[in-house]
């Protein structure tokens, strides 16, 4: 074994020392060897952490900086004194301790420790690729969720010690956002508009109001995570069930057995067998990139330009430039499609709903298809439409990519022709198109109630009030809000996939 010596007396000590002995016999050694004739000897200074042992040339200030950088790395002296560590060689045997006397259990059923209630917290367990283990981020919104950081591209400085402040406020891109995806048919909604929450607290799934039982209340609706999906009894108490951590499966665990399917992994969370290792979806990707194609979630009816709110379909743009904030924010500048107008917004009002950006035909050829199809599905429309309806649409979609097929040199002949194209798609029906997850979201319908009350208020100003009241009137006058005709519900058609689940 390697061995170092003493300074002072020769002794030998090892050098991988983990109980700091050489660092104490030094401090003892230059004590003993002080000159007799000095009346005081000098105060011994070392690091109460580390036992570092700090000369007479040492200045004050040093020896705070180095307290204060040991601490940040190894820990306070509570933290370390905690710690199980050798004992020196040269320490005395510890005295016998007496055997500490038992607590008395409470009595009372008050006094009883419960088990904690799972739902309180976010599984252990990732949504995405269902791993457990370290860096996982618990969404503090509404859903309920988990995510490893590098499964959703964010920066992992966020899982350090001095941003714990952050990590605890961060949420996911669709609470960021205000869209969630629907359990039932894997398509994206807009809360408390089409895409409503369980009621039960603390459960995060969330189903349009659409896939619902028909007359079901959306207030009152209640997912299949409280009822055993083997007895089929409701009321399932979360730290009484084992639950899924994808889907909302989840059963009794005295019923569980090897033909439930269900694999226990962490607590009560597990799998049920049905899912793999997910890919990040575009709903969950909160970090753009340049070139990406977005659609604006439009808040209020203040983001889009007048010619864009002249429009009655989404709005699409490019992503030209991106300047990145704190962690995942991010400022971005679009151009819009409609009209060539560059805006700037916040990755929370956008999300990305087709491929990068290209400048050909073919590129705006599937941007029509999947945007005509959108706006069918969100007005309601059969294919038995009239034709006065099915050029409506066609002309919207149309509109909406104009200065696009400008720089592309097309006339609004070729573009009404190949707008038609993915409407025939649409009406074929065909089994292998995926599945569109942005297929019914209506950034239209982005618009409170607030400016009704305004309006309301605005007719009676007071003293106060009165220059906030004109102002609101005038918006009001200058941004009427729009509504779009809907059709029956009956005739809905979704998607294909819709009508198997």
């Amino acid at each position: 074994m390697e061995t170092i010596p003493c300074p002072h007396c020769g002794q030998h000590f090892p050098r991988l020392d983990s109980a700091f002995v050489l660092a104490r016999h030094v401090t003892q050694c230059a004590l003993k060897l002080w000159p007799i004739g000095e009346t005081k000897a000098p105060e011994a200074k070392h690091c109460p952490i580390c036992w570092r042992v700090f000369d007479e040339h040492v200045k004050a200030f040093e020896i705070v900086l180095h307290e204060e950088e040991c601490e940040r790395v190894n820990g306070s002296l509570k933290k370390i004194t905690s710690q199980k560590r050798r004992r020196p060689a040269e320490a005395p045997p510890p005295k016998s301790v007496a055997p500490a006397v038992p607590k008395e259990r409470p009595t009372t059923r008050t006094q009883r420790h419960t088990p904690q209630d799972p739902s309180d917290t976010s599984p252990p367990l990732c949504f995405l690729c269902g791993m457990g283990g370290r860096q996982l981020l618990s969404c503090s919104g509404s859903c309920a969720r988990s995510f490893h950081v590098g499964c959703v591209e964010e920066s992992s400085s966020i899982t350090q010690r001095p941003f714990l402040a952050m990590r605890q406020r961060w949420k996911c891109a669709e609470c960021l956002r205000g869209i969630h995806c629907c359990f039932k048919c894997g398509l994206v909604g807009d809360d408390d508009v089409d895409c409503f929450r369980c009621s039960i607290p603390a459960c995060g799934t969330y189903i349009h109001q659409r896939c619902m039982a028909k007359g079901q209340d959306p207030a009152l609706f209640v997912c299949p995570r409280h009822t055993c999906s083997v007895c089929k009894r409701h009321g399932l108490a979360p730290h009484e069930a084992y639950l899924c951590y994808h889907c909302p499966v989840s059963l009794h665990k005295t019923c569980h057995s090897s033909k439930a399917g269900f694999t226990p992994q962490v607590g009560n969370y597990g799998t049920c067998g049905k899912h793999g290792r997910d890919v990040l979806v575009p709903s969950l990707k909160s970090k753009l990139h340049t070139g990406d194609v977005v659609l604006v979630l439009e808040f209020d009816n203040s983001l889009l330009p007048a010619a864009a709110k002249a429009l009655a379909a989404n709005q699409w743009g490019k992503v030209v430039s991106v300047e990145s904030a704190e962690f995942s924010s991010q400022f971005l500048k679009v151009e819009l499609f409609s009209c060539g107008i560059a805006m700037v917004l916040t990755n929370q009002h956008a999300v990305v709903v087709a491929t990068p950006y290209e400048p050909t035909r073919d590129f705006l050829q599937s941007c029509l298809s999947l945007h005509i199809q959108t706006e069918l599905n969100i007005r309601g429309l059969s294919p038995s439409m009239s034709a006065a309806t099915r050029t409506d649409v066609i002309m919207d979609t149309c509109l909406a990519f104009q200065n696009l097929g400008k720089l592309l040199r097309l006339h609004s002949n070729e573009m009404m022709e190949m707008a038609t194209l993915g409407l025939d798609a649409w009406r074929a029906k065909d089994p292998t198109r995926p599945k569109n997850p942005f297929g019914v979201l209506d950034t239209r319908r982005r618009e409170r109630p607030v400016l009704h009350e305004t309006i309301k208020r605005a007719a009676a100003p007071t003293r106060q009030s009165s220059r906030a009241s004109t102002r609101a009137s005038s918006k009001a006058q200058l941004f009427p809000v729009r509504h779009v005709p809907t059709g029956p519900q009956e005739v809905i058609s979704i998607d294909d996939d819709d009508s198997d689940s």
